[in-house]
């Protein structure tokens, strides 16, 4: 018998903590749990390839539905560049997506793609918008 595996969090590398939290926060609906400086033997910069001499702190969010520490935000000083296009995406189900893009139309820097019919696996429809932050993170709204 293996060990189960459980999913425990995305980490994000953000130019800005304070504007990410007003997108995954404020506009969202997660909960900032704390916000710290990180060690200068951070196992971040081993795998976000970051600058030893740069600083870093990590802000942690519990999920809207109460789960613990399920987002983290990595604030990098000076920031890196930005890729060109995302490499990833979070899912995020929200109870109403209207409601969200009205509050992400309020902040600078965040793209929102145009919406689309979602149709599950199992023949569900609902709604999903693609949104990309101001530091290039992907993310995918949905509701059923």
């Amino acid at each position: 018998m293996t060990d189960p595996v459980r999913f425990k969090r995305a980490a994000l590398i953000v130019g800005d903590l304070d504007r990410a939290l007003a997108l995954y926060r404020d506009a969202l609906g997660f909960r900032l749990q704390s916000i710290k400086q990180s060690a200068s033997d951070s196992y971040s910069y081993e795998i976000f390839g970051i600058d030893p001499g740069a600083t870093m702190r990590m802000a942690a969010l519990d999920g809207p539905d109460g789960q613990e520490r399920t987002l983290a935000l990595i604030e990098v000083v000076p920031p890196p560049p930005k890729l060109s296009r995302p490499s990833a995406a979070t899912v995020i189900e929200v109870a109403d997506i209207g409601a969200a893009l009205d509050r992400i139309a309020t902040l600078d820097g965040v793209t929102v793609l145009p919406e689309r019919q979602l149709h599950t696996h199992d023949g569900r429809l609902g709604r999903e918008v693609g949104v990309i932050d101001a530091d290039g993170h992907a993310a995918v709204l949905y509701r059923v």
